[in-house]
């Protein structure tokens, strides 16, 4: 016999369910950003730890130059910038990082320093080093003024000076050119040809230079403490210009040339020489051919 086959009614199989694709989205991105705060938190941490190692603080700073600069001063000041941090996280003080610029303008800007350098020396120290100007003139607003600057031997301003007594100092005054921290009176050489010529002058007896003034055109006016000037011009060596004074000095006629017994002496024209006193000069034959004097106004030649 044959069996007889029993029919099986198959359940249908569960079907699976699928997420919303909003919020499959909605997840990765909660994911995403978790990991990107992770990522930023660990980075901060490390940056805030990482910082502040012993080995990578600048605790020493050594100061290096000048003769009269306090070094207690620039020290000081050092500090001052290298206080506090960045955005709140990473310290001044950590060495790679530290505000080299800040500290170079705030040396800088102490008196007198001169070509300062700012260095790392090693994971906790930097290195300061400088020059210092030193004063070797004055350089005026006004030929009788206290409202002076110092300026060094290149003819550089470096800082504005103290009201001052006495003439340890030579005063130079520039027309048109007002006298400003940081700007040239003259370059090096013109300057030096002035204080050669005021050396060689001073060895002429009563003959003290008290002011310089020099003009945009290189004219320079000698002006005595009793009173008399001298004028001449930077684009003749100081030994010709002083030999011209010495002929009109030794000339007979001229004998009363003494300081503050003359207007001026003008030296700016070679071998011709300009002289006004406040008395007529009468002439000889070393005056020129029309041995007329005006104003007491004289011309020499040699």
């Amino acid at each position: 016999m044959f069996n007889k086959k029993s029919k099986v009614r198959l359940k249908n199989k569960p079907r699976r369910r699928t997420m919303n694709p909003s919020k499959r989205m909605l997840i990765r991105q909660f994911l995403i950003g978790f990991l990107v705060l992770l990522f930023v938190a660990s980075l901060i941490a490390g940056l805030w730890y990482g910082t502040r190692l012993e080995q990578l603080t600048i605790k020493n700073i050594i100061v290096i130059g000048g003769q009269t600069i306090s070094h207690e001063i620039v020290k000081g000041k050092t500090e001052a910038v290298l206080g506090g941090s960045y955005i709140g996280l990473i310290p001044r003080r950590f060495v790679w990082w530290y505000p080299h610029e800040d500290i170079l303008e705030v040396v800088k800007s102490i008196p007198r320093i001169k070509n300062p350098v700012v260095e790392r020396v090693s994971g906790t120290e930097i290195k300061i080093q400088f020059e210092e100007y030193f004063p070797y003139a004055l350089w005026c607003d006004e030929i009788k003024t206290d409202e002076c600057i110092f300026i060094e031997d290149t003819g550089y301003g470096f800082s504005v000076a103290p009201k001052l007594s006495g003439d340890t100092l030579l005063r130079y005054h520039s027309l048109g050119l007002k006298p400003l921290v940081g700007t040239s009176l003259l370059d090096k050489t013109k300057l030096t040809e002035t204080v050669r010529f005021v050396n060689l002058v001073q060895t002429v007896q009563g003959f003290e230079v008290s002011t310089i003034e020099v003009d945009s055109m290189e004219d320079v006016f000698y002006i005595l403490n009793d009173g008399g000037e001298i004028k001449a011009n930077l684009s003749i060596p100081a030994e010709i210009v002083f030999a011209n004074l010495q002929s009109i000095l030794e000339a007979k006629e001229f004998t009363h040339l003494k300081s503050g017994a003359f207007q001026y002496i003008d030296l700016r024209f070679g071998n011709k020489v300009y002289v006004n006193d406040s008395t007529p000069v009468v002439a000889t034959s070393t005056v020129t051919s029309t041995s007329e004097i005006d104003s007491g106004v004289g011309e020499v030649t040699q």
